[in-house]
């Protein structure tokens, strides 16, 4: 189900979890990744993140309100809607691996 993009729920998620225009998104992102061993390098739209040999790329979809992971050896996306996916995102590359 598509979600309302102008609902006052759906700009908070974007203003909350967007880490391209809101450092404190970003500086928690660090975080994560420092604590989880995952290597990142944050690009205009993007982050690319390597752990061990897996590496991914993580944007936001501002149509569908929510954040895409896309694997950069199988092409696969996994999406995330929750109002925080980045501990659930973190947990599931170390997983993976």
């Amino acid at each position: 189900m598509k979600k309302d993009k102008n609902s006052s729920r759906s700009r908070k998620w974007m203003q909350y979890n967007d880490f391209v225009n809101n450092p404190n998104c970003k500086n928690f992102l660090v975080k994560l990744f420092e604590g989880y061993g995952i290597s990142y390098k944050f690009k205009e739209k993007c982050v690319d993140v390597q752990y061990t040999n897996a590496k991914y790329k993580i944007w936001i979809d501002s149509e569908n309100i929510m954040l895409v992971v896309r694997s950069r050896k199988t092409g696969e996306c996994k999406r995330y809607y929750k109002d925080n996916p980045y501990q659930e995102l973190c947990e599931d590359i170390v997983s993976s691996c």
